[in-house]
């Protein structure tokens, strides 16, 4: 009777106030989640309405969808999905969320098997940028696999939300649960073998979902539960399979992750930093912004000839810019960023071949670096008594301008190094012309030049190779003008 009176009563649901159901998504033990349309603001995108049969729970887990309504409520991220609204009458509690158009995850696996690295890479980008919003607030998910992350149209590409917070709570890595939640195939090996865990039961989840999607099937895919616990919670280390063959740094990653022993297992710390997750170029809608301005300074450098700096900024500006792109909905704008993308590429390749050119020319200079401090020369200049205190700190002072400009002349900030080698020439002339008291002796003086007359022709050359990039920029403008 009872189960006859809660078929009978989901029959019936047809709406949640201005909400109208338009087909029925999905059924589980307590309830049944609709796509609905807004009855009063037809023109609003359509959400997802879960009805929870309140006669199926008891006390502790209505308590429970409540809790997850509420840590709900105060989430807003791009990669999680958002609920609108929550509420209940006598008979349901209703939860009002985001509707992700293109399923989850574990739909687009049994389409394709598998992802190539690059795809799955976009997706593991996202969702570790919803780890890190979590992480940040002190909140483990405890229940992450494929069907948990929903898949939406951003234009013409799928991108990722985080979804069931069912089993959600906030813990951090330094405090403990101890009841068994979330999905035996992604559950981490202390959770089954301790009962004891924490916010790292996450990243183990990550590992095999990582690994489920690179090569087709679970690390530790099994017939039976009992089979599934024993390779779980087995000493043996874990070997990837030898195809498809995956980049170093996806290899390393999934490694790190699927550490049975927490203590052992990648920190989240290392995990948001991984080259693999590249958390930084992520598509946002701050990608855009920090493409552009990484260009932005990119050129400001080159036309001050400070290289090393720019090809740094072209560097950042690309990936910036190509996760701008696939942020972008718009077709033609998209295919403008991919193009400003390509530009900071091929500036980035030429500043590179510039650089090798110019090291070729000054790598004879580089090889000797000006006296160190310690060196006898210096030594002999800056703490001797027979000459006053205000050369010996001049000395003191020009050898130092000496050390940076040889610095930067290292990192290919060209301008930077010439300032620095004009100060410490400028400062040793006036120091063997007696400015700050009686000059060194003949044999200080004849090392001294020798220093000055080294430093003098490094700064023509880098004044000779501004002037020619100078040149070469007027005739580039003169070129597009004509």
């Amino acid at each position: 009777m009872h189960t006859h009176t809660h078929t009978h009563r989901m029959a019936l649901l047809q709406r949640f106030e201005e909400f109208v159901f338009d087909e029925r998504l999905g059924a589980g033990t307590y309830g049944v989640v609709f796509r609905a349309h807004s009855e009063r603001t037809p023109e609003a995108p359509p959400v997802a309405v879960k009805c929870v049969s309140r006669d199926r729970l008891n006390k502790k887990a209505e308590e429970n969808v409540m809790m997850e309504c509420q840590l709900l409520q105060g989430l807003r991220h791009p990669n999680i999905v958002q609920m609108l609204r929550y509420a209940a009458d006598p008979n349901f509690l209703y939860i009002v969320m985001e509707f992700c158009s293109e399923g989850d995850l574990s739909q687009i696996l049994k389409q394709k098997h598998r992802l190539a690295e690059g795809e799955a890479r976009f997706f593991l980008g996202q969702l570790a940028s919803a780890l890190e919003y979590l992480h940040d607030r002190q909140i483990a998910h405890l229940d992450l696999k494929p069907s948990n992350l929903l898949i939406y149209l951003r234009g013409t590409r799928q991108f990722l939300k985080l979804a069931d917070f069912g089993f959600a709570c906030r813990i951090g890595e330094d405090s403990f649960h101890e009841s068994l939640r979330g999905s035996p195939l992604y559950l981490a090996p202390e959770m089954l073998c301790d009962k004891k865990y924490d916010a790292r039961a996450d990243l183990w989840s990550v590992g095999v979902i990582l690994h489920e999607v690179l090569f087709g099937r679970a690390p530790f895919h099994s017939e039976t539960y009992l089979e599934l616990i024993k390779k779980i919670t087995s000493k043996s280390s874990i070997k990837l399979p030898p195809q498809p063959s995956v980049s170093s740094d996806c290899r390393d990653l999934v490694l790190k992750l699927l550490q049975r022993n927490p203590d052992k297992r990648i920190t989240f710390s290392d995990f948001f930093k991984h080259p693999f997750v590249d958390l930084d170029h992520v598509p946002s809608h701050l990608s855009l912004a920090k493409g552009r301005e990484s260009a932005r300074h990119g050129h400001e450098f080159e036309r001050s000839n400070m290289l090393k700096r720019a090809l740094d900024c072209y560097c950042d500006a690309a990936p910036h810019l190509i996760a701008a792109a696939c942020f972008e909905t718009d077709v033609q704008q998209e295919q403008k960023l991919f193009k400003e993308a390509e530009e900071a590429i091929t500036k980035a390749e030429e500043l590179k071949a510039k650089l090798r050119r110019s090291l070729g020319a000054n790598q004879t200079f580089l090889a000797s670096a000006p006296p160190e401090m310690g060196s006898d020369l210096v030594v002999s200049l800056v703490h001797s008594p027979e000459l006053t205190h205000d050369l010996r700190q001049a000395f003191r002072t020009a050898f130092e301008s000496l050390h940076k400009g040889f610095r930067y002349d290292e990192q290919h900030e060209y301008e930077l190094a010439g300032a620095q080698y004009e100060l410490g020439i400028e400062r040793l002339l006036e120091c063997v012309k007696g400015n700050y008291g009686p000059p060194p002796n003949r044999p200080l003086q004849e090392q001294l030049y020798s220093v000055i007359e080294r430093y003098l022709a490094r700064l023509e050359e880098i004044k000779t190779q501004a002037r020619d990039t100078g040149r070469s920029r007027i005739a580039a403008r003169e070129c597009c003008i004509s």
